[in-house]
């Protein structure tokens, strides 16, 4: 306890030595005068209130810092000090304040200086550097910043103390956070940081349907978060932990030409915006064709409610609307035909007088061929359009050249040209003008023509002389016609594939015959219709109704002519109906117009009462016969005429006579016995 005593007395007098090394030798001083200050500790740059009285009236008042004098003041009527200052940049720890005068001195006041730091901006975003300042700290020591309670960078103290670092402010959430540094010694007191919501937009210019990207810091962390363009709800997203948010695909809505507002709000009504401008795109589709294709230009982002030009070329367009006007969100779709111009690239704009959007379109070249399959001298119409202008265009049929015409001022032609002999196959139609070549297939037809050409109502009849002529059939076959299945005729295909052979129509019944012609590749059928008209009936003559006849007698009868020839049938009945069994002689093939029985044929004898009947029918090449003629009745037997009776008379004589000299013989020999 003793010692402890010592010790003490020995630090009040090590005290009062310091005060008396720090506080300069004055000269004895008439009066004492009292200050105070205010505040009584603080980093360097606090701003300090220093007041005292019982001074000397209207003297010149010294202020020392530590023993140095630091600033003056003046002592008013009435022996009051005011005076303010900063403190200066000393390092951390406590320091004496004295004020004098040349009659007084003051008592002594202390200082604690403190560890400090200043911002160089008390609010901003996430994102922001600023300058932090710091006074007070251990010289040449390590200071370390932290960002509500989290280390984010770290300095070196000069020799006085003093430091300057740039911190860029980490992502966190929305609000005020704190920033306070620290050496190994002390902290200083935390300084407060105010961060604000903050919406970012890249690009800042875009079309719409364009993706962007919207990016928010600053906000409440983990909430949902509403997107408005223009005040109209456009998606949604959610900020993470630290209050921030990035959503890479937003898509730019429908909106007009200029500027709009991008805005992100959560529940409890915080938000941020961002400017965004809408530029005016225009699509075209498709962007490729022949002249003549219907294509749809798309415009958006252009001025609203205004009206569109549309031009090709700088050569205004006939759309299917007459007049083009943009929706309320600067929109608008047209379809049109693209006219005939020459082949290339060409420019389609659309204007509203400020935005103008140029988009390509490439005018293929194109042909038409039209039929695309026929016959060797079929017309074929060649037609293109997106050639060169005003160019010579060469039409090649197998490579041959079959017609040459100018295109017109915009690329198109039409011509015409015969197809060539050729055998049957598939050729090219090439259409060139020395720069653009099209090409078209062509197909040649095999065919066969007979002439004449017969039909129901025009046929052709037996021995008719039949051409048949083809085309597109294998040069130097042999061809061969057929009617019915029988060949008629033979011939050998030339070098442009015809071929022509001529023979009569054979016998054959009426209606229609098949003709084919045929190379052993190619085969045609035709129709050869025979005529069905029957011929006329015959008119009977000989012998006449009711007449007696020798049994081999002569029947007569009209000739029957028919373009197909005739044949004629001759019966003769025992009864009128020609009944099954009546029939005594049938003829037919006759080729004359009468016939005379043979011996074999004769005819018995009948009487009038009970006669022969005989008809007779004509029949032409194509086996159409005509209806029998009229049944005609007749007998057979002798025939009693004046001659032959005389003969009969003198043969009766004769025999009588002959009879009576035979009795009288007989008698005489009678009598001689």
């Amino acid at each position: 306890m003793k010692h402890r005593g010592i010790l003490r007395i020995m630090g009040l007098a090590l005290t009062l030595c310091l005060l008396v090394l720090v506080i300069p030798a004055t000269p004895a001083l008439a009066a004492i005068g009292n200050i105070y200050i205010s505040p009584s500790s603080g980093g360097p740059g606090t701003w300090v209130s220093l007041t005292g009285t019982g001074f000397t009236a209207n003297s010149t008042a010294t202020i020392y810092w530590s023993g140095s004098a630091f600033t003056y003041s003046t002592i008013n009527t009435a022996g009051y000090l005011s005076a303010t200052f900063t403190v200066p940049g000393y390092t951390r720890g406590t320091y004496p304040i004295t004020v004098t005068t040349p009659s007084d001195t003051s008592n002594t006041v202390y200082f604690t200086v403190t560890s400090q730091v200043t911002l160089s901006a008390a609010s901003g975003y996430v994102g922001d550097q600023i300058t932090v300042s710091g006074t007070g700290f251990y010289p040449s020591s390590t200071v370390t910043i932290y960002f509500d309670s989290a280390s984010v960078t770290t300095t070196t103290a000069s020799y006085s103390g003093t430091f300057s670092v740039v911190l860029t402010i980490p992502s966190t959430y929305g609000g005020t956070h704190t920033i306070m540094a620290s050496d190994s010694y002390s902290s200083s007191y935390p300084a407060s940081f105010t961060i604000f919501s903050k919406v970012t937009v890249s690009p800042t210019l875009a079309a719409v349907g364009d993706k962007i990207t919207i990016s928010g810091t600053g906000f409440a962390a983990s909430q949902s978060e509403t997107i408005y363009f223009d005040d109209e709800s456009a998606g949604s997203t959610s900020t993470n932990s630290v209050g921030a948010f990035s959503l890479a695909n937003f898509t730019v809505p429908a909106s007009a030409w200029g500027s709009h507002t991008i805005k992100v709000q959560d529940i409890s009504g915080t938000y941020a915006t961002a400017s965004f401008s809408t530029k005016a795109s225009a699509t075209l589709s498709p962007t490729s064709g022949p002249a003549g294709t219907n294509v749809t230009l798309t415009g958006t982002g252009f001025i609203a409610n205004q009206t569109i030009t549309i031009t090709l070329d700088d050569a205004p367009i006939t759309t299917t609307l007459t007049v083009i006007t943009t929706n309320s969100k600067g929109s608008f779709s047209t379809t049109f035909a693209i006219p005939a111009s020459s082949g290339g690239v060409h420019q389609i704009k659309a204007t509203d007088g400020t935005n103008t959007e140029a988009r390509n379109f490439t005018v293929a070249t194109s042909m038409t061929a039209s039929p695309t399959s026929g016959y060797v001298g079929s017309k074929v119409t060649v037609g293109g359009s997106g050639f060169l202008a005003n160019a010579s265009v060469t039409v090649s049929f197998n490579n041959v050249a079959v017609k040459t015409v100018t295109a017109d001022a915009n690329g198109s032609f039409s011509t015409s040209f015969e197809v060539p002999a050729q055998g049957a196959g598939t050729y090219k139609i090439k259409v060139t003008d020395g720069a653009n070549t099209k090409e078209a297939d062509f197909t040649v037809l095999t065919t066969a023509t007979i002439s004449p050409a017969t039909s129901t109502s025009s046929p052709g009849y037996v021995g008719m002389a039949v051409t048949v002529n083809g085309v597109g059939f294998m040069a130097g076959r042999t061809v061969t016609i057929t009617y019915d299945g029988k060949s008629e005729a033979t011939g050998t295909v030339g070098s442009d594939g015809r071929f022509t052979l001529t023979f009569n129509a054979p016998a054959g019944r009426a209606g229609a015959h098949a003709i084919i012609a045929t190379d052993g590749t190619n085969s045609i059928p035709l129709t050869f219709v025979m005529e069905a008209v029957p011929p006329s009936v015959p008119a009977l003559s000989t012998p006449a109704t009711d007449t007696k006849v020798k049994a081999q007698a002569l029947f007569d009868w009209a000739t029957v002519t028919d373009p197909s020839g005739v044949t004629y049938t001759l019966q003769i009945a025992a009864n009128k109906e020609f009944a099954s069994g009546s029939l005594v002689l049938e003829k037919a093939g006759l080729t004359q117009s009468e016939y005379t029985l043979t011996k074999d044929e004769k005819l018995k004898s009948v009487s009038k009462k009970n006669p022969y009947y005989w008809r007779v029918k004509a029949t032409d090449g194509a086996s159409n016969e005509s209806n029998w003629s009229e049944a005609r009745p007749f007998y057979a037997g002798f025939s009693f005429s004046t001659t032959v009776l005389i003969y009969i008379i003198i043969g009766i004589a004769a025999v009588a006579l002959i009879l009576l000299a035979f009795w009288l013989g007989m008698r005489r020999g009678t009598r001689s016995v």
